[in-house]
């Protein structure tokens, strides 16, 4: 079963994605920021894939992904952005990882993006 990072400050998403991405086959893991993310992945090693969110206090989702590039165990891993934030979507659009996805989302379009990156 691919285990699929959600990193995310929204405890409401981190739970109805986990739950989605259970019924599809996945094994989700939540963390609630950057730096949490960073431990989880220093501990267990890199996921299938990640979605991550952009805003978020503490560690937020571009200083994350500064140092997710940063390691080479984790440069390659397929990240999907997720974010709410209009300015941060059109930042990220360039962001080659994996796909981007402005909230609210549609979670079947997340999930074949996901499917994809994890083929």
């Amino acid at each position: 079963m691919a285990t699929i990072l959600i990193i995310d400050d929204d405890p409401n998403l981190l739970e109805s994605l986990s739950e989605l991405l259970r019924t599809a086959g996945y094994h989700p893991v939540t963390a609630q920021d950057g730096q949490q993310a960073l431990a989880y992945l220093q501990q267990h090693g890199p996921p299938c894939a990640i979605v991550l969110d952009l805003i978020m206090p503490g560690m937020d989702g571009w200083a994350f992904r500064e140092a997710q590039r940063r390691d080479a165990a984790l440069a390659t891993v397929p990240t999907v952005i997720v974010t709410g934030a209009a300015h941060a979507y059109l930042a990220a659009r360039g962001d080659p990882g994996g796909a981007v996805f402005p909230k609210p989302f549609d979670f079947g379009r997340l999930l074949d993006a996901i499917r994809r990156l994890c083929e």
